[in-house]
């Protein structure tokens, strides 16, 4: 075949495409804000890597740094810029691709006017000021130790999680300045051991947050003393109530600690919830307070905790002698437990342990040295609503415990029968006449004027001496502190006033070998005291009052040490309406029987 391609059967014609292209489409424009590299540098990277050109290449990258400035002359994707000034700014970023089509973004950022520190420049991490906002409160706790409180003026900020791009998310920063819109509980906020509270309002523009990963907080090292010792900041968001707290305990201050006058910190995970304080203002965190030494577990606590605040002294935490654990905070000066961190929160207790009444002995110490030694009560949750009972039956226990330690075995109890007993040994008194007769011949005829009246000085000695006023002031006292229920506040007065009343029975007792009943006016002593033991109803009705109290305080203290607090207030409470008799104000003895 000479002619192959006309003839040939496999010749097959080539097919032609023609394609048409659309217009050009534009680039998409995007940047975000790197993370600082290093931390606290000065300047922010912003970078243009999230853009992108769906059918072509960008070739012209133009920034626009703050609003009503010409564009940088910078044709790079990322660029890093020290904005001079902090607030919010407005950065734009236009593009331009190989075929002349472009686009623009703008977006506003949060940025951190630069400070200088020892000749160096820094500054907080610059964030996109997205909505929604957010009003905000701040509480500042500045530490209590010497020259800790500043003049300086403060600045903080808030951090979130880094959004899909990485770039941080936060608040911005604030300068923590009191004034008609951005209110605060002190006019001259940050003084030594002050706690101050700050309300920002949602038009300063704080990013509002679900979640915060840091914070950063700073101070411009102005006015006198800046140096600022700061023991922890907590922030809420007003809008959403999520909070954070930031634990601190250190210097922003360039002639203490490291130098520095700014820090990051992370909020802890949880709180301090429960426990007992020692040192400071607060006696405890999430307990029913019967008194500043007896406390009630809330419904639903599982632990709580003995916390020493102050940085310079140990706890030392004891139940039935055993000792339970030691705690002392790090540092020194005094601890807000608002900012303790786990590690800080002291001696742990399993709350399942208290299923009655628990007494704790509690030393603080200092150098070593013991420097206080109480007791600490922890009593369960049925407890509550018991208060008053929960203190009348601390104090009665304590009380029943010292008598029967000075008693050496003895019933305690017995105490309260000692104003019969000495009924008896008073009715049954006998001057040794013999003695007396002696001293009226030593004494002469001007002695016989014993057998007529006493002189003021000669009545009060003798009538003292025979404890006449013990019975009239002492006991009366006493017998009116346990009809109110009120108990005093302070066990060891109880203890003495009736350790008083059982060494007078003793002393009465022993009435004839006791000297001073000797002289010849012991004739009147002895008439005295059978006077009180017959006629004096006021004595003879108080010896009543005072046993049949004692009964009532047996029944109290056994349902507190069975923790019955329902049988507990009612031994109180009936002692509390005892009278002798049926006619309380009536001045016949025979009205006032038990």
């Amino acid at each position: 075949n000479t002619h192959p391609k006309e003839t040939h059967p496999w010749n097959i014609p080539s097919p032609v495409a023609r394609i048409t292209l659309g217009p050009n489409k534009s680039p998409v424009a995007d940047f975000r804000i790197r993370p600082q590299d290093p931390k606290w540098s000065p300047e922010t990277i912003l970078d243009a890597s999230p853009s992108y050109d769906p059918d072509g290449i960008i070739t012209r990258y133009s920034w626009t740094l703050e609003a009503g400035s010409p564009p940088d002359a910078r044709n790079d994707s990322v660029i890093a810029h020290r904005f001079p000034a902090g607030g919010v700014q407005t950065v734009t970023l236009s593009l331009t691709d190989n075929k002349g089509a472009t686009s623009t973004v703008t977006k506003r950022v949060h940025t951190s006017k630069p400070f200088t520190v020892r000749g160096d420049e820094f500054a907080a991490q610059s964030v996109f000021a997205v909505p929604p906002t957010a009003s905000y409160e701040v509480t500042v706790r500045t530490g209590d130790r010497v020259k800790s409180g500043s003049d300086a003026g403060v600045f903080l900020a808030l951090y979130g999680p880094a959004d899909e791009q990485g770039t941080p998310t936060g608040s911005g920063e604030i300068h923590l300045l009191p004034s008609s819109s951005l209110q605060c509980t002190s006019t001259d906020p940050f003084e030594r051991g002050g706690t101050d509270v700050f309300t920002i309002p949602e038009i300063y523009g704080f990013g509002s947050l679900d979640e915060a990963e840091r914070m950063t907080l700073r101070h411009d090292n102005g006015g006198d003393g800046a140096g600022w010792f700061v023991d922890g900041v907590q922030v809420k968001n007003l809008k959403n109530g999520k909070s954070w707290t930031f634990p601190a305990n250190r210097w922003l201050a360039t002639d203490e600690g490291d130098g520095k006058t700014y820090a990051e910190f992370t909020p802890i995970t949880g709180a301090y919830e429960r426990g007992i304080l020692f040192g400071g203002d607060a006696r405890s965190i999430g307990m029913i307070e019967a008194s500043d030494r007896i406390f009630i577990l809330p419904a639903g606590a599982s632990s709580f905790y003995f916390t020493q605040l102050e940085g310079s002294r140990e706890l030392r935490v004891y139940r039935n002698d055993v000792l339970v654990g030691t705690h002392s905070q790090a540092g020194r000066g005094l601890r807000d437990p608002l900012f303790l961190p786990e590690s800080g929160w002291g001696v742990s207790y399993d709350a399942s342990l208290i299923t009655a009444p628990a007494r704790f002995r509690v030393q603080t110490l200092d150098s070593g040295s013991v420097r206080e030694d109480g007791s600490v009560w922890v009593l369960p949750q049925s407890w509550a609503g018991h208060e008053k009972t929960v203190r009348q039956a601390v104090m009665a226990d304590a009380l029943i415990r010292e008598l029967r330690s000075g008693l050496s075995g003895e019933d305690p109890y017995g105490v309260f029968a000692c104003g019969k007993s000495a009924v008896k040994v008073f009715a049954a008194a006998r001057p040794n006449l013999g003695v007396a007769g002696v001293k009226i011949l030593r004494y002469g005829m001007s002695s016989l004027s014993i057998f007529g009246d006493f002189d003021d000085v000669q009545f009060d000695l003798f009538t003292e001496l025979a404890s006449n006023a013990y019975f009239s002031s002492k006991l009366p006292a006493l017998v009116a502190q346990l009809l109110t229920g009120t108990f005093g506040s302070v066990t060891t007065e109880m203890f003495s006033l009736l350790k008083s009343i059982f060494n007078a029975a003793e002393w009465g007792a022993e009435f004839f070998s006791t000297s001073i009943f000797d002289a010849p006016s012991d004739v009147y002593a002895v008439d005295l005291l059978n006077d009180i033991a017959v006629s004096d109803s006021f004595f003879l009705q108080s010896a009543e009052l005072l046993q049949a109290s004692g009964e009532k305080l047996r029944a109290a203290v056994s349902a507190f040490e069975q923790n019955d607090p329902e049988a507990c207030a009612t031994a109180f409470g009936s002692m509390s309406t005892l009278v002798v008799g049926d006619a309380p104000e009536s001045e016949t003895l025979a009205d006032h029987r038990v």
